[in-house]
């Protein structure tokens, strides 16, 4: 097989001598993943997709709690007990053993499919032990060491295999049409409607070389969306805040994008549950927010439970505001310019 960078990026994978190489050489071998739903790649791909994640976790002082409870990733959760029993068979006993013990926390040690499932099993989790999870990611520290030598056994074993999975060919994917625009614009459920937008655009991204990078509206939704995720779900946002979250965006979205779109509900829930910090500022700082998080768990919870209704809110507004702008989803999916970069180029003509 020729030589490309895909290739180049296992050798370095199967040839590393320490775990921080090891890992740092699978993120290069996932750079190169064919394009298609995880569920859908080998097994080898998804585990390296996992363990690549977990460590990068592990690195910002998370652990397997943030890839059971994933939002990003829905399906890497659900994988985690089929990954457990893999990694075992290969001789990889101490991450196995990780994912494990992080199973056996689980109802029946049953890990559900569904993520909006899968996420209530984890908070039901932590609110009999809030440290459940922190517990066996301490105890299972260091566990790339022992997984560098049969992992890369492995993919030395089936290099070749591996090499042509990762150079499989997928369709390019197709630009989006102005038609794109109008069947996103009739979406009835205001959820689907920002989600199928902001999977065109990436879609779009990737058939573009060299596309542009977000203009502001888009960066909104995607704030947005995130936020919206675990709102969504019924978590709130103590369980937004408890992970890892965009603190910065949050004052924006509550001081500038929920006027923008009208959601003045979101924008007194966002300030009452400000309200109940220290100066009335989010700490940036993990720990000094976590510590917040669990001294007033209760009084934000009920601050939660109070607004539901603004999440609701915040989505229809958000899907009326892309309704009545078609024209800043066409610039988000580069059917045209985006207004402002038209507008600023006319006044530097005239």
């Amino acid at each position: 097989m020729t030589s490309s960078p895909a290739t180049h990026a296992l050798r370095r994978a199967i040839t590393a001598k320490t775990p921080a190489t090891f890992v740092a050489a699978l993120r290069e071998v996932r750079e190169h993943f064919p394009d298609t739903p995880f569920s859908q790649r080998p097994v080898i791909l998804r585990v390296v997709w996992l363990v690549t994640d977990l460590a990068l976790h592990n690195e910002y002082e998370h652990g397997i709690e943030t890839v059971l409870d994933d939002n990003d990733e829905h399906e890497l959760g659900a994988f985690v007990p089929e990954a457990s029993e893999w990694l075992a068979r290969i001789g990889a006993d101490l991450a196995a053993a990780y994912l494990a013990a992080a199973i056996a926390l689980f109802p029946r040690g049953v890990v559900a499919k569904a993520p909006v499932d899968r996420m209530w099993q984890v908070q039901a989790i932590t609110k009999k032990s809030s440290k459940a999870f922190d517990r066996i990611d301490h105890k299972f520290r260091g566990w790339t060491t022992p997984l560098r030598l049969p992992l890369q056994r492995y993919l030395k074993a089936n290099e070749k295999q591996i090499q042509r999975m990762l150079v499989h060919v997928v369709a390019p994917p197709k630009r989006a049409t102005l038609s794109d625009v109008r069947a996103i614009l009739a979406i009835g459920d205001p959820w689907a409607a920002i989600d199928e937008l902001l999977a065109t655009i990436d879609a779009t991204r990737r058939s573009r070389a060299g596309a542009r990078a977000p203009d502001e509206f888009e960066h909104m939704l995607r704030v947005l969306h995130e936020i919206g995720i675990y709102l969504g779900a019924g978590d709130g946002l103590w369980k937004y805040l408890e992970g890892d979250p965009h603190v910065a965006e949050m004052r924006r979205a509550e001081g500038e994008w929920f006027g923008v779109i009208g959601a003045s509900k979101a924008t007194a829930y966002f300030r009452e549950y400000r309200s109940a910090f220290p100066g009335a500022t989010i700490p940036e700082d993990r720990n000094k927010r976590y510590k917040h998080l669990e001294k007033e768990e209760m009084r934000l919870q009920r601050i939660d439970e109070a607004h539901k209704a603004a999440v609701r809110d915040m989505l229809k507004r958000t899907q009326a505001y892309i309704r009545a702008h078609p024209e800043l989803v066409k610039a988000a999916l580069g059917l045209t310019r985006s207004p402002a970069t038209a507008a600023a180029k006319k006044k530097k003509k005239a």
